[in-house]
């Protein structure tokens, strides 16, 4: 794409450049210089806009069948190899398909990052740090954080989506799960701070290492972001709804 040699500028970019939750093995830079070189002004983007979210999932079932099994598999006692196993396991981000969203995604869902493929820069995908807040709806063991997104495809008088949700049906990209060695139990009532850093790999642009901090307050991060989460409170349906009005409405106005 960066040595592509088109005749003339274009009137529309089409590409499926999303990877494993949207940024992971993406295509995204090469698509950002295409249309800084090739799409005519009030071109439009195919997807649009990308939304990446997260939820806490719990899943007692998966965890042990991952760390559990290893005091007894078929009567051997391997446990000296579980902490082997664990580190392997939560150092890398587990791309699967979460099978019962309804009772292992225990938390509301919240909006991660917001791609505006018009107007995004590749210096704003470098690195992506933020702070989100998970309503716990019930008292569970938390085993992981999962990670899905959703992309729209906004035309004059249409938009769809495309979406990996656990709520919809499945894709290849599934969704993707960062581990916890050891599960934290949190009550119905809890709601837990979570900082989530996507930092690209500064060997492979294609890569991202992801970091993740709990904590009870905002305060206790650097560069707290003091603005108010969209989507704080609201079903996963509700969200997609208000995003698809929004996104035509703001489309429709630029087009004017």
């Amino acid at each position: 794409m960066e040595e592509v040699d088109l005749p003339e500028q274009v009137d529309i970019i089409i590409s499926e450049w999303m990877g494993f939750y949207l940024l992971h093995e993406s295509m995204l830079e090469s698509v950002l210089v295409a249309r800084d070189r090739w799409l005519k002004p009030g071109g439009l983007m195919f997807p649009s806009m990308c939304y990446l979210y997260c939820a806490l999932y719990s899943d007692t079932d998966f965890h042990h069948d991952t760390f559990g099994q290893w005091s007894d598999f078929h009567g051997l006692d391997f446990s000296p190899f579980a902490s082997l196993v664990q580190i392997s396991k939560c150092r890398e981000p587990q791309v699967m398909i979460i099978s019962d969203p309804r009772d292992s995604i225990v938390t509301d869902t919240e909006i991660v990052a917001r791609l505006d493929l018009n107007t995004i820069t590749r210096e704003e995908i470098k690195e992506i740090d933020t702070v989100v807040e998970l309503n716990v709806s019930k008292s569970s063991t938390i085993h992981g954080v999962a990670f899905w997104f959703e992309c729209f495809f906004i035309g004059k008088e249409y938009c769809g989506v495309l979406s990996s949700s656990p709520f919809e049906d499945p894709t290849h990209w599934k969704q993707t799960v960062v581990l916890l060695a050891d599960g934290v139990y949190m009550s119905g009532d809890t709601s837990p701070h979570l900082r989530i850093q996507l930092k690209q790999s500064t060997s492979n642009q294609r890569q991202y290492e992801i970091d993740l901090e709990f904590s009870d307050e905002y305060n206790e991060f650097d560069d707290e972001d003091d603005d108010e989460e969209e989507g704080e409170g609201r079903s996963s349906e509700e969200m997609k709804r208000l995003l698809i009005e929004t996104l035509m409405a703001k489309y429709e106005q630029e087009g004017k």
